[in-house]
């Protein structure tokens, strides 16, 4: 009979003791929270309310950005006070495991459910009476970890918000894990519409997708300037419809994926960050596999969180160049674009510029010595394109160059493209035989420049720097 009581015994000292335990740690962590959104630069969190009982707590927390980013913009009386009211509160509602029944049935240390109130944005947007405009739920399993889901209704504008426009949004929903080792969200929409008041200007956009993990949990992150991590962001088609032609447009796949690396020692950080696009038109470009990837590596951990919090107050940033930016320069930075190739109507391009500050041992006397920093700078580019491609660029250059001219003021747009077409080829060529441009046998255009120790090379020929 007692090998019977002690596991009851046993199993209701868990049921009674631990949800005590449980909302203990719960409330710690939600302090450490607000304690994070705080230390972020320009935001604000603080906690108006909160109850804990022995089974569940309760809290309203307000979030807001804070106005001392603005301080230096000089911006009007009224435009501050929109940002000091720019604000939005959650009411959060936890049960203590480990029997969890808030989110539905599930055993572990907590359930989470944080909710706007159900009247926020009702007077200018209109969305199920029985909804709030946000709600993010999930559940802390024993082993600490936070799962759950995140919404934002679908909605319309209220009535009378916007005279004859109108604006519909098919809603959000997001995933997220949160853990110890990691940190993962997910989220997507189906589309968005909007329609000018005049009814004749109207912006879609159809598929969002963002995708991003983070090595770490997200407290680790925001206390650390570098870190590993993955993000995608996927807009599968914008459209602009307006009766002024220059302003119609249309995307179609467009995607911004980021990549950062942080090396072992943990002191530096590589960021890859791209961008590519399946199809774009606008008013005389048709742009269709455009692909831009950049690189920013060695990124110096004492440097960039410096010039971060500089950031926030730019009467420190003098400072911070003086005291902090011989380490970044030691560990030789570099900004590349890796690659940027595609095409526009009927040309094609592709090329790449790799730069790098190399071998600066110490600061110069003057920060503004330029022929210090030519001999630490190391450049390797070049530009790909065919003969259509260089027409069109030469065609936009002459353009422009002649639409600023006074004496061309009463021509038409369609005029000076005429004389312009006209001109491209004998410019083309004078750049050729000037050695600034070289033709390939297979008609490919090319220009390569590269510098190093303070020399500089165009198409593998010295050319002279002006300083």
């Amino acid at each position: 009979m007692k090998k019977v009581i002690i596991p009851v015994a046993l199993i209701a000292a868990i049921g009674l003791i631990g949800p005590k335990l449980a909302g203990s740690s719960y409330n710690t962590q939600l302090d450490e929270f607000v304690t994070s959104v705080n230390d972020m630069p320009g935001y604000t969190a603080t906690i108006n309310e909160r109850t804990q009982n022995w089974f569940t707590s309760s809290s309203v927390i307000e979030f807001g950005l804070d106005p001392a980013m603005f301080e230096d913009e000089a911006l009007p009386a009224e435009q501050m006070e929109m940002f000091q009211d720019l604000t939005f509160t959650l009411n959060v509602n936890a049960q203590h495991g480990p029997v969890l029944l808030l989110n539905g049935f599930s055993l572990g240390l907590t359930a989470v459910k944080a909710e706007t109130d159900l009247d926020t944005f009702r007077d200018s947007l209109q969305y199920a009476g029985d909804q709030s405009f946000y709600t993010i739920a999930g559940n802390v399993g024993f082993t600490g970890s936070f799962n759950g889901t995140d919404t934002i209704p679908s909605f319309t504008q209220a009535e009378g918000t916007i005279d004859g426009g109108s604006l519909e949004f098919s809603g959000w929903k997001g995933e997220f894990s949160v853990s110890s080792s990691n940190t993962i969200y997910d989220g997507a929409m189906d589309s968005f519409k909007f329609a000018a008041p005049d009814a004749d200007t109207e912006v879609t956009i159809s598929t969002i997708t963002m995708e991003s993990s983070l090595e770490g949990s997200f407290a680790a992150a925001m206390e650390n300037v570098l870190y590993n991590s993955n993000a995608k962001f996927v807009m599968g088609e914008l459209a602009v419809s307006s009766p002024l032609e220059e302003a119609n447009m249309s995307m179609r796949n467009f995607v911004i994926d980021a990549v950062t690396k942080v090396n072992d020692a943990g002191t530096l950080m590589d960021m890859d960050l791209n961008y590519a696009m399946d199809e774009l038109s606008v008013v005389g470009v048709d742009a269709k596999n455009v692909l831009l990837k950049t690189e920013f590596n060695n990124l110096e951990k004492t440097f960039f969180q410096a010039y971060q919090e500089a950031s926030m107050d730019p009467e420190l940033l003098p400072e911070v160049m003086e005291t902090k930016l011989l380490p970044q320069l030691q560990a030789n930075p570099e900004i590349n674009i890796a690659e940027l190739s595609g095409q526009i109507n009927d040309g094609n391009f592709t090329g790449k510029i790799h730069t790098k500050l190399e071998g600066v041992d110490a600061m110069p006397a003057l920060i503004t010595d330029t022929s210090f920093w030519m001999s630490k700078l190391v450049v390797d580019s070049k530009i790909s394109m065919d003969k259509a491609m260089a027409l069109w660029i030469g065609e936009q250059a002459v353009s422009a160059q002649m639409m600023s001219d006074p004496n061309t003021a009463g021509m038409t747009e369609e005029e000076i493209s005429a004389i312009a077409a006209q001109q491209v080829e004998g410019m083309i060529g004078m750049f050729t035989q000037q050695g600034m441009i070289t033709v390939t046998p297979e008609g490919m255009h090319e220009m390569t420049f590269t510098m190093k120790d303070g020399q500089a090379m165009l198409n593998g020929n010295p050319m002279p720097l002006p300083f």
